[in-house]
Parts: structure tokens; sequence; C-alpha cells
């Protein structure tokens, strides 16, 4: 926890606080804060995440020169920021303006953009969970305007969307700047550690989910929510593996589920419910099925289609299987 303490404080962003007066920049993606050498130069001071919000000293365009050991790059355009509470450079291509009367939120999950603040405006275009923006303060409305970064088209956008996908709460932008900092981390452990905090840090039930998902995505574990499970038709169905080796059951469906117990090769069970969507393990994808055992022991829960083999079934339900496994 120190170690995580200590990386969060030289490496990751804390928000400052943003007033109506204040002219606002966010990061389009990870760039470089300049610290002034003298009236005319500049030095390199330090990294920041994509996304972080930075207050501008005023709306000017300045030019300076980047002054390095190897070279001098000259007239770079720079805007003169405050951050965590000193005066900084950063050059204008890496951040996007955004105007006065507005507070730093994140986008909770997937939401639809309007074109005006009313649900006849209704655009087919979507912003996605995670993505910071300036936006204009909730106050009882249903729709809000929001600016961020389109990376996609690489310019920046104003649209609105419902207030319900917005949240001006510190600690789900924190989140954001957490997942968006253990993304570029190489060493597993560290990696993992700052993953984990973003999670812990959400303040929104949305927004962790979102966060989790990523989570076991860049840690390359699976998961499932109750919306992607579904009933289905009774069918039987035996355990199986090529060596006879056990197989895990789990209290939930994917990598990410806590193991029951080991089941051996060869026990029939009886499926009744499967995730909507298929899972890859070891080059084999197929659902994970809810399973009970009907002649040995007393055991149920979750286990991934790649081990069920449907000896004794009828053709149709075989073929089904088969098909769903790649066979």
């Amino acid at each position: 926890m120190k170690r995580f303490i200590a990386y969060m404080t030289l490496a990751l962003v804390t928000l400052v606080a943003l007033y109506a007066e204040d002219s606002i920049l966010v990061l389009r993606t990870a760039a470089s804060l300049y610290k002034e050498k003298d009236a005319d130069n500049v030095t390199w001071a330090s990294e920041i995440t994509g996304g972080t919000v930075l207050k501008k000293a005023s709306d000017d365009v300045v030019n300076k020169n980047i002054v390095t050991k190897e070279k001098t790059w000259k007239d770079i355009p720079f805007y003169a920021v405050s951050y965590e509470g000193n005066n900084y450079f950063i050059q204008t291509r890496d951040s996007v303006s955004i105007e006065n009367k507005k507070e730093a939120a994140v986008v909770v999950h997937d939401a639809v953009l309007f074109t005006k603040p009313h649900p006849a405006s209704f655009r087919n275009a979507w912003v996605e969970a995670g993505t910071v923006t300036a936006a204009s303060y909730d106050n009882g409305r249903k729709i809000v305007k929001v600016t961020f970064f389109d990376s996609a088209s690489g310019i920046r956008r104003t649209r609105y969307v419902m207030a319900e996908n917005i949240s001006w709460e510190e600690k789900d932008i924190r989140a954001v700047q957490l997942l968006a900092k253990a993304s570029s981390i190489k060493e597993t452990d560290l990696q993992k550690e700052f993953l984990d905090n973003a999670v812990e840090a959400a303040d929104s039930e949305e927004l962790e989910s979102y966060i989790l998902k990523r989570r076991n995505k860049i840690l390359g574990i699976s998961s499932f929510g109750e919306d992607e499970i579904e009933d289905i038709d009774l069918f039987y169905a035996n355990i199986y593996t090529d060596d006879d080796s056990k197989v895990n059951l789990r209290f939930s469906p994917g990598t990410a589920g806590e193991k029951a117990c080991l089941i051996e090769s060869g026990i029939p069970v009886s499926c009744v419910r499967a995730t909507t969507s298929q899972d890859t393990i070891d080059g084999v994808s197929a659902k994970w099925y809810y399973v009970t055992a009907y002649k040995h022991g007393d055991f149920e829960g979750w286990i991934f289609g790649g081990f069920l083999t449907l000896d004794g079934a009828g053709p149709e339900e075989l073929e089904a299987l088969d098909s769903e496994r790649g066979l």
C-alpha cells in the first residue's frame, strides 16, 4: 500500500478545484508538463495521464523553446497552466480547451449523444464509459452539456447526454485515471495493484462494473454479469477432459469466479443456465454452464462449456454443443 501511495503521489493526477471563472483544459492523451527555465525557454518537468483536467492561466498562446541536452526546439506553442498548485506549460497540441462554467465529470456507462438539450435531438452516436469530460453541473436537469475529446476523429466535441449517465464525483474521475495509469504499467504486480485500486476507488456502481470488466480484460480474466446469463432448456452432459484431469467448479461464471471445488472427468451433470456469450480458454470457445450433479455427489455451480460433452444425448443436442465449441 505504501508503494501504491507513493506512485499515486508522484505519477497520478489529483483533480484541481475548478471554479466558474477558470478556463479549463482536458488532456487528449498522456503528455508532458514543462517548467520555465527563463523567459524564452522551458524544460521537461513530468508526465501526466490522458483525461487530466488543468486550469489555464489565460487563453493566450505563448511560444517557448524546449531545451534538452541534445537539442532545442524553437517556437513551440504552449498554454500556461496550474497543476497541483504549481505553474507549468503544456503544448497546445496535447490539450483540448473547454469553455468556462463547467466541472470535470466522467461518463459512467456508454451514453447516447444528443445535439440539443432535449430527447428529440437523438443522434446515432455514443460516448464510451470512462470518458472524462467537462460538463455543466446537473442542478436537477435531465440532460447536460458535455465537452470531450473524441479520440476516433481527433477533435473536440460538445454534445448533450442524460444526466444519469454522468458522475461529478472526484472518486469516479480518479478511478478512471488509475485505470489509465494501470494500462501503461508493464510490471505485472504493480499493474494489478493499480487496477484493484481503480475498482475500489469508483463511487458509482455502474462505473465500478465497467472498470472491473476492463481490469479483468487487461489481466486476461473473464467474468459475466447477471445481465449476461440466461435460462436454457434443460439438457444432460458429461464432464470431460482429454487427460482425465479434474475440472474447476466455480460459484460464478468466468475465470474470475471463485473456485468451489474440483470435479472429476466423466461425471454426468444437468445444465439449466448459460452465459449469453462465449469465453475462450486455451483456444477453445464456449459458453459457461450452470450444472448440477444428478448421480455422483451433491454439487452445483459453473463450468466452462469446453469441459462438457453430450455423450448419450440426442443428435440435435450433440450437434448444438459441438458447433458452439467449434468441433
